[in-house]
């Protein structure tokens, strides 16, 4: 039978040959018995083994197809290669470099190598992947995160996919609603004016006038979205007055909910109070800070019609600005955690 040729340059590490050093061939099974080694294909001339590389320090042979142990030595010199394989598929006249379109040996990449992403001549590891891992600064490999971290909202090594956004619901944060005054309803009892203001440039806009000697209030509802989170809210009161003074003014706001078959008689909450002051002129657009957390009364479900309170707390020290406090609008914050009302 036709046997295969194995052909090996011994060299030490730094790549130097060696001339003329011993060469043993063993077989790589059980007990790694000395191989049967030729001189020619079919194997009809027979060589020793050991024996004495020569030829520009090559060793070639044949020997039946197999995997073989070879051990190369020379005074303090040795050097082993374990497992060359033989056969007519791994004959070469060298052990060849493998390319991208033919198989041969290769060298592992480091991990520099392999974040680097420029070598054509190393393969990758399971350890090169494991230091691929992508960040802000370097493009590689991410974990996809599951349900609840992208629920959860804090991960940052994991990469979210449509079907965790659709798990999770994406939380919407913060929005607003502004309710001008003209949307408001003065109370039958101690309620504001609803004044209609003609600027110089022809603007026209509506205002309630807040007295400054009686607690004024005023009412607006809304329909609440069903991706409301149901918590707290805050707001802002965007006012002005008619004359020129820098007095302060004192907003309170208060919130009942109700749901289908409840009475709408009900207790409000205690207001939640903001303060502002006038800057000295008249006819400016003041805007108050943003107030503390409002807890809406009742039990606030799904769907729920939530009526606000709007009222100047004229009554409180705070409060000494003895003209009436214009109210142009509320600008309600609330907080939505559903990506829609469906």
């Amino acid at each position: 039978m036709a046997l295969g040729k194995i052909n090996l340059s011994i060299t030490d590490e730094a790549g130097a040959v060696v001339d003329g050093a011993s060469v043993e061939v063993r077989e790589e099974v059980g007990g790694l018995p000395l191989a049967a080694l030729f001189s020619d294909r079919d194997g009809a001339v027979g060589i020793s083994n050991p024996f004495t590389a020569s030829d520009g320090a090559d060793a070639s042979f044949f020997v039946i197809g197999g995997a073989y142990k070879i051990t190369a030595t020379l005074g303090g010199y040795t050097r082993t290669w374990r497992y060359v394989q033989a056969g007519l598929l791994q004959e070469q006249d060298e052990f060849p470099t493998a390319t991208g379109s033919a198989p041969g040996i290769i060298e592992l990449a480091s991990d520099a190598e392999a974040q680097a992403k420029a070598a054509t001549d190393r393969a990758i590891t399971p350890a090169n992947l494991a230091a691929l891992g992508s960040t802000d600064a370097f493009a590689g490999l991410v974990e996809l995160a599951t349900d609840a971290e992208t629920a959860t909202g804090t991960d940052t090594a994991r990469a979210i996919t449509p079907a965790n956004l659709q798990a999770a619901g994406l939380k919407q944060g913060k929005h607003t609603v502004w309710v001008p005054a003209s949307a408001m309803v003065p109370a039958t009892t101690n309620g504001p004016a609803l004044v209609k203001i003609e600027e110089a440039n022809g603007a026209n806009y509506n205002v309630l006038d807040f007295d400054a000697s009686t607690a004024e209030t005023a009412y607006f509802s809304v329909a609440m979205p069903k991706s409301w989170d149901l918590g707290t809210v805050t707001f802002q009161a965007y006012w002005m007055t008619a004359g020129a003074v820098s007095t302060g003014v004192e907003w309170g706001f208060a919130g009942i909910s109700m749901g289908d078959n409840e009475a709408i008689s009900v207790t409000f909450s205690a207001s939640v109070v903001v303060s502002d002051a006038a800057q000295g002129a008249a006819n400016e657009l003041y805007i108050t800070a943003e107030s503390s957390p409002v807890t809406i009364a009742g039990t606030p479900a799904d769907n729920d019609l939530v009526l606000f309170r709007v009222r100047r707390i004229a009554t409180n020290t705070g409060d000494d600005m003895t003209q009436d406090a214009r109210l142009i609008g509320v600008k309600m914050f609330m907080t939505l955690d559903e990506p829609n009302d469906a």
